[in-house]
Parts: C-alpha cells; structure tokens; sequence
C-alpha cells in the first residue's frame, strides 16, 4: 500500500472463499468536496469536505454484498466527515515494514443470504 495520486482506478479482485489475500491498494492523496446547495451550511459550521478513502464492495456466493468505504487514520476530516460515514472500526492504520512498504489488514464478515 503506498500513497498516489492515481487513486482513481477501479478494479476487481476475485478470491476464494475463507482464504486470506493481499492486494495491492494505493493510499488516496487527497480529500474532496461534496457538492453544497448554499451557505447554510457555511452559517451553521458545516463544510463540504470528506475524508481520503477506498469505496469497497465485497460478495461471495450464498452471502449478502458488504458495500463500505474504509479511511486512513491521521487523514484529514476524519473527525468531521461531512457524509458522517466515519467509524473507528473503518480506520486502517498502515504500518511500514523494514523496506518501508506500508501494510494495512481488515477482515470483511459477509453475513449469510
């Protein structure tokens, strides 16, 4: 996992089930604004932004479809993300290793169908 800029791709990664796997992610460079009708937002505090994060959406065969996105700690507006969406157990928190690579892990439970 390394921070980019080219975060803006989309793929598909198929797995089998019950088996851990790594992927490689890139770590988005930078937040965005939503789109404000006014400045009644403005007035009342409120801003347009939302925290860096990945939108994933996980399946597998006989399971619900898990649609989530998952943030970075330290990132910016995670405190006051706009869309409210943020919770502590979506945080990743990347680690580098000894060659500096930075490692995240997160277990998705797909409940049955």
């Amino acid at each position: 996992m390394g921070r980019s800029s080219m975060c803006g791709v989309r793929g598909e990664t198929y797995w089998h089930p019950y088996r851990r796997r790594a992927c490689p992610l890139c770590e988005p460079s930078g937040v965005y604004a939503v789109r404000r009708d006014g400045d009644a937002e403005a007035a009342a505090g409120w801003h347009a932004w939302r925290p860096a994060h990945l939108h994933l959406t996980v399946s597998a065969p006989g399971y619900g479809t898990l649609t989530t996105q998952l943030y970075f700690h330290g990132g910016q507006w995670l405190d006051s993300d706009v869309a409210q969406a943020t919770k502590p157990e979506l945080i990743l928190d990347p680690q580098a290793d000894s060659g500096g690579v930075l490692h995240a892990s997160y277990d998705f439970v797909l409940d049955p169908a």
